[in-house]
């Protein structure tokens, strides 16, 4: 098993469509996605929106605070991720392969658990985008995690 990570963001007022995480590997490391779970706190009108999973070939940008991939199980050579991270960027990545879509009922918390035959690859210097497909009706403040495993 290879090293595991998180990063999410908290609280973050969405009104547009928006790459919520954009992750990149680095050159020598391959991660496979294991994990994405979404949640809202403000809404209470049932709305279904669409989570889009694909690869990415240029940068998004305008998103918040990039989060550190922050290690799941401490040891002594389990530092930060070799991944960069990006948050809900409004100017996303141009769309490569569609790799996953399914709805969010916002009145529900989305997740999505990677059986093993069934984790997202993420090779080395590519890119992997989440992507809010659609923009809710009414300001959303939502919050997210994503978790991934890196290998090499």
């Amino acid at each position: 098993m290879g090293r595991l990570y998180t990063a999410v963001f908290e609280a973050v007022a969405i009104t547009v469509v928006q790459d919520l995480f954009q992750i990149t590997m680095a050159a020598a490391v391959n991660a496979r996605l294991h994990h994405l779970y979404l949640h809202q706190t403000n809404l209470t009108v049932q709305e279904i929106l669409s989570i889009k999973i694909h690869r990415g070939s240029t940068n998004g940008s305008g998103g918040g605070t990039n989060p550190i991939g922050r290690a799941t199980i401490t040891g002594p050579h389990l530092g930060n991720s070799d991944a960069t991270v990006e948050i809900n960027n409004t100017t996303q990545s141009t769309e490569g392969d569609i790799l996953l879509l399914r709805g969010w009922n916002v009145l529900v918390d989305f997740e999505w658990l990677a059986t093993p035959d069934f984790q997202i690859g993420i090779p080395g210097s590519g890119q992997l985008n989440i992507e809010l497909n659609h923009a809710p009706d009414a300001s959303m403040t939502a919050s997210g995690e994503v978790g991934w495993e890196e290998e090499g």
